[in-house]
């Protein structure tokens, strides 16, 4: 295929845009659950239910957001309309979650807290669904997908440095000025919340006219539209294997991976012995370790192909996950090789699991003649908040189960214990399951670009054919 490439603007306009995720993403499962039990005092099976109801109510409203994006067309954009009207109510909830509200009421503050987090998710998904699907719209080349992709998560992980290290950061020094825990993590909200404004509206507008080219093709194929029942169309892209293949593959990894991010902080706290600072550094450290990894991660996918690469950075969790549960997570150095590997497979797993469902947008187009990137990109971000929530209810009820207890300073061992095991035997198991499934996705990249131009030769009335990609129709 000929290289069609996005202006520099758009791309990191579109890199940007990404704090969106980033911000709410890593404040909700690296420590909404530790805020939780260690600041509010719920017990830590609540604290885990709680999250597990915020993520599934995610789930349910992504497939309508989906629909309702890819139906929305005007001329003033397709898109950016819903981002733009996304931002601000998702920073006023973001800071409510850790508002320093007192809710001495059992049931109400059960409620309050899990009100506030499904708010999260639904401004959150109204922002990146149609986030997603214009990554689909605004090109069609592989490489220049991926570039996309490797923008967002460099800046995603750019962001991750500030949002993981920061509320550390700001809850030492907040503590040193005499200043409470609530009102320490009322700061950290009120901070973030002004970050994501600032930083998202800046590439909202860089990317201001990134939409003129595909919205002409979008108001002809809205006027020839027959109005669809959303979860029917949800079924028919489910019917496609390859995009099945994907679904399951996101499900299983995310659920591993944000079980080691949620009780990450309370290995460094009570396995490692790491204090605020500690942790801070920890994740500055870590962000740097993804980003180096990153540009060598993009550019093998751009030479070899998404899956090689993704399974190759799969791969070393296996032995890592079963290696440090026999040896344990009790130096910092252990904990720096076993994040550091997580880390690797998270910057290939986030750089590829929307470009692997773009993948499946084109081959529904071959076959159907209807483009579904809102839906699609939907039903992946459904998958992996359907794997988060089973991860943040896995991590509750461990600690539960072993007998975590967050208002005490000093932790049982058999508590250590559980964390030790959420930390690496059960997420490596779902690791396995979802190396096993990508394993059988048949996609190359050479595939990819034979399907795209047997689809442009049969928009323009051409003789067309399938040879070379059967396999995967």
């Amino acid at each position: 295929m000929e290289r069609s490439k996005l202006p520099w603007r758009i791309r990191i306009g579109y890199g940007l845009c990404t704090t969106a995720d980033a911000v709410p993403y890593d404040l909700f499962y690296i420590y909404f659950i530790f805020y939780l039990t260690d600041i509010v005092g719920v017990a830590a099976l609540t604290a885990g239910a709680i999250s597990f109801i915020a993520v599934v109510w995610d789930g349910i409203i992504d497939p309508v957001i989906g629909g309702l994006s890819d139906a929305y067309v005007t001329k003033k954009g397709r898109r950016l309309p819903w981002m733009k009207v996304s931002v601000l109510p998702l920073a006023a909830v973001i800071y409510f979650a850790f508002a320093p509200i007192e809710i001495k009421n059992a049931a109400l503050q059960s409620v309050y807290y899990v009100v506030i987090p499904m708010l999260i998710w639904l401004f959150y998904s109204t922002f990146m669904i149609p986030y997603y699907a214009l990554g689909a719209e605004i090109t069609k080349d592989y490489n220049e997908r991926n570039i996309l992709r490797f923008m967002t998560v460099f800046a995603g992980y750019i962001a991750l440095a500030f949002v993981s290290s920061g509320p550390m950061w700001i809850w030492s020094w907040a503590g040193a000025a005499g200043y409470g825990d609530r009102q320490a993590w009322g700061l950290i909200g009120a901070v973030f919340a002004v970050f994501i404004v600032i930083i998202c509206y800046g590439g909202i507008y860089l990317m201001r006219d990134c939409e003129k080219a595909s919205l002409g093709e979008a108001l002809k194929a809205k006027s020839e539209r027959v109005r669809e029942n959303v979860y029917k169309v949800w079924l028919s892209c489910l019917r496609e294997k390859s995009f099945k293949k994907i679904a399951i593959w996101i499900m299983a990894y995310s659920l591993g991976f944000v079980m080691v991010n949620s009780i990450c902080v309370y290995l460094m706290t009570h396995n490692v012995g790491l204090d605020a600072a500690g942790q801070a550094t920890f994740w500055v450290v870590y962000t740097l370790i993804v980003i180096a990894a990153m540009p060598f991660i993009t550019l093998f996918a751009n030479k070899y192909g998404k899956k090689p690469v993704m399974l190759a950075a799969m791969g070393p969790l296996l032995f890592a996950a079963g290696l440090f549960y026999l040896i344990g997570i009790e130096t910092v150095a252990a904990l720096y090789i076993y994040a550091g590997l997580w880390g690797t497979s998270s910057a290939a797993f986030f750089t590829f699991y929307v470009a692997f469902a773009y993948d499946c947008v084109e081959i529904v187009e071959y076959q159907s003649g209807v483009r579904r990137e809102g839906s699609m990109t939907a039903i992946a971000s459904l998958a992996y908040q359907v794997g988060s929530a089973l991860g943040m209810y896995a991590v509750g009820a461990i600690l539960g189960l072993f007998g975590y207890d967050g208002t005490v300073a000093v932790q049982s061992e058999e508590a250590r214990r559980g964390i030790l095991l959420a930390a690496t035997i059960i997420p490596g198991f779902f690791s396995l399951c979802a190396l096993a499934v990508l394993a059988t996705y048949k996609v190359s990249k050479h595939k990819y670009e034979l399907l795209c131009a047997a689809t442009a030769r049969k928009k323009a009335g051409e003789a067309y054919s399938a040879a070379g990609f059967e396999d995967i129709l």
